[in-house]
């Protein structure tokens, strides 16, 4: 669905009943909110960076719709994740990376890289903003059905319906752990492919 669907969408369900009138600027804004609620609580867009590493710097820029990490990889090993506070204390000196911290929006990595190496970042990021009618949600088109659901929550709460915005907010909200379960499944069944292939090419010997 597009923007433009979205809103004409969230004004149908919302018509019935309601004495307020929305722009479409407000209803815009409470679908790009609906997304961000729905990221927010499930972590469903996941996305990778990579740079070389430059002889000497510490500090990587992160990208502008990063929100929280999954794992860093120097090269081929990962890293692990130290407080910004711990790196400070460390003594200041040049190899390979085997820890990192991330302050603000910089990704510092410790010991300082000695050589050019690939940096991996693997994170969930927050949605782009929709702007333009041709827009479309980046969550799974299958749940973009739940973001006018929200808007005309928000609607109703706006046009002081209760009752009318707690149906809305609660099938907003079963959508919600139907995309929570639909993902925890996919990532259990990655954890399984990946213990029966760590037992080697006969698991069943």
């Amino acid at each position: 669905m597009t923007l433009a669907d979205l809103i004409a969408d969230t004004k149908d369900r919302i018509a019935e009943g309601s004495s307020t009138f929305f722009t479409d600027a407000t209803i815009k804004r409470w679908l790009n909110e609906a997304q961000r609620y729905i990221v927010r609580r499930t972590k469903i867009i996941e996305r990778t960076g990579q740079a070389d590493t430059v002889p000497g710097v510490s500090l990587y820029a992160l990208e502008k719709d990063f929100w929280t990490l999954h794992f860093v990889k120097f090269n081929d090993d990962t890293l692990r994740p130290i407080t910004i506070n711990e790196l400070e204390k460390r003594t200041s000196v040049k190899g390979t990376p085997s820890h990192y911290a991330v302050w603000g929006d910089g990704l510092h990595l410790y010991p300082t890289p000695s050589y050019v190496g690939t940096l991996t970042v693997l994170y969930y990021a927050w949605p782009v903003e929709m702007e333009n009618d041709t827009d479309e949600p980046e969550i799974p088109e299958a749940f973009h059905g739940l973001l006018p659901t929200f808007a005309a929550y928000r609607a109703k709460l706006a046009d002081q319906q209760p009752a009318e915005a707690n149906v809305f907010f609660v099938e907003f909200q079963q959508g919600l752990e139907e995309i929570i379960a639909a993902y925890t499944d996919r990532q259990d069944q990655v954890s399984r492919v990946r213990d029966v292939s760590d037992l080697g090419e006969f698991p069943w010997l």
